[in-house]
């Protein structure tokens, strides 16, 4: 038979010894089949109400769809994660009269787990209890793990433990579902329990729960209980996987453990692990923590040469460690790489650069960065207002510090103490007493607390023209008087007092 044609006697997958009357009955079937087929192959592309009609040409050519058809079509909609679609097949099986099965309702449910509706999960294995329908251990696994994608946990928890009020016996995949749930809200200790659950079971502990108790272990900060996780997969021969392993170098990154979490990425090819983007960019971001530079440089190397292109967080974290190694050059040669090999750059990527050119006092290279990031179409945060504006104290550049303020007040971006204070300090730098008192106004005036960092560059700004100059003379008892009310917040503030004291009665030099 050729392709799409009714099964027949010629059938080649053994139909054709189909007794003679039962051949009209499969050639009556064969266009519910294919609506049911077409329905799910619309649903992979988005759209969803072809099926739906093909179905009722169907029933129009007086052929009855069953929940055979729906239950198929509801499967394959789930599977090209188009819960929507699935729903409605659902809605129109219910409103053709039809009887929805428990095979169409544990379909429903994978549906709505795949597109994270877990609300609606629960709602369609509530109505396998109302039809009554017996419970299917597919649903409750299903529903277990749209919950654990909503991040409720303890509502996994709950039916993990109704499975056996329904008769039902836990699987791996029961297990494996909800130490996943605990494990994406960083619940370690209630996975480690599940684990030791599964030991008192009749099956043996897979891969997959492992692999679900170390990634809550890595997202808890366990990184030592993760690693004995790993090394006890080993005595119980199970074979760790990119998973298990991705978890538990990431567990180390987050203790700063990068000598384990190098040392686990170089141990995966004697494994027989081959190593992904996820890998490299976990033990990357572990060697930022221990700012191991020259480390970083080999591993992005060996991603190369592996034929994996670095990812943005891959990038951001070499750059970071530039940044607290004070490597400006080598952060904004990362950055420029990140451009031609056309990996977008985000906030963060852009903040670690111009945060390495600050601490470097690099302020012309800090100011081109924060230009590449709006010609990039990005919004500066506050996080690299900051760092442009700090970079400006450090130049000495008080006109840029302002301009910057300026422009954060025009995009409704709160200034908070740490932008006050480079901005203060910058025009200290410079001796603008003027400017910088005026900000120190604008503070106070906000919800911005002044501290101890800030008073200091405003008296300090005060005593760097020299005393000649009447508007630091005139106009520092008033910085005086607001640390003096402030004081109690401040520490160090009658240190403070004492030294513009000094500075005006003339003392101890120009401060």
């Amino acid at each position: 038979a050729g392709r799409g044609s009714p099964p027949g006697r010629c059938h080649p997958l053994g139909l054709g010894g189909m007794r003679a009357e039962h051949v009209p009955a499969a050639r009556r079937a064969w266009p519910a089949l294919r609506a049911a087929r077409i329905s799910a192959g619309a649903a992979k592309h988005q759209q969803p109400c072809k099926g739906a009609e093909l179905l009722d040409s169907a029933r129009a050519n007086g052929i009855r769809a069953t929940a055979v058809h729906y239950s198929s079509a509801i499967s394959k909609c789930g599977k090209a994660r188009r819960w929507e679609s699935a729903v409605g097949l659902l809605t129109d099986l219910s409103t053709r009269g039809l009887q929805s099965d428990e095979f169409v309702f544990s379909a429903s449910i994978s549906a709505c787990d795949k597109g994270r509706q877990w609300r609606r999960a629960l709602r369609f294995l509530g109505g396998m209890s109302e039809r009554p329908l017996p419970a299917s251990d597919v649903g409750c696994n299903a529903a277990i793990s749209a919950c654990g994608r909503g991040g409720e946990w303890q509502q996994a928890l709950a039916l993990l433990a109704d499975i056996s009020e329904e008769q039902l016996e836990p699987t791996e995949i029961s297990y494996s579902a909800a130490a996943s749930a605990c494990g994406k809200q960083g619940r370690w200790q209630c996975a480690l329990v599940l684990l030791g659950d599964v030991a008192g079971r009749q099956f043996r502990p897979d891969e997959v729960i492992c692999s679900a108790v170390i990634s809550a272990c890595e997202k808890g900060g366990q990184w030592q209980r993760a690693l004995s996780l790993l090394s006890d997969m080993s005595e119980r021969q199970l074979r760790p996987d990119i998973i298990s392993c991705n978890a538990a170098i990431s567990a180390c990154e987050k203790g700063d453990q990068w000598q384990c979490a190098v040392a686990l990425l170089e141990d995966m090819p004697e494994r027989q692990i081959e190593l992904d983007k996820v890998s490299y960019s976990a033990a990357i971001s572990a060697c930022e923590e221990g700012q191991q530079t020259s480390l970083i440089f080999r591993l992005l190397g060996d991603m190369r040469r592996g034929r994996l292109s670095p990812d943005v967080v891959a990038f951001t974290a070499a750059i970071s460690a530039c940044e607290r190694a004070r490597e400006w050059l080598l952060a904004l040669r990362f950055l420029e790489e990140m451009g031609h090999a056309r990996v977008e750059r985000n906030q963060v990527t852009f903040g670690a650069a111009l945060s390495a050119c600050e601490k470097c006092c690099a302020w012309r290279q800090a100011l081109g960065v924060l230009a590449e990031l709006r010609a990039s179409r990005l919004s500066p945060n506050l996080v690299v207002c900051n760092a442009a504006i700090s970079a400006c104290e450090r130049g000495g550049r008080w006109r840029e510090a302002l301009a910057l303020v300026a422009e954060m007040l025009q995009r409704g971006l709160s200034p908070d103490v740490v932008t006050y204070s480079a901005a203060i300090g910058a025009c200290g730098e410079a001796g603008q007493a003027g400017w910088a008192l005026s900000l120190l106004q604008g503070m106070q005036g906000s919800s911005v607390e002044p501290n101890g960092i800030t008073y200091s560059a405003a008296v300090d700004a005060c005593c760097q023209g020299g005393w000649k100059a009447s508007t630091g003379r005139r106009r520092l008892p008033e910085v005086l008087s607001s640390l003096q009310r402030g004081s109690a917040q401040v520490l160090g503030g009658q240190a403070l007092v004492g030294m513009g004291g000094v500075a005006c009665r003339g003392g101890g030099g120009k401060k």
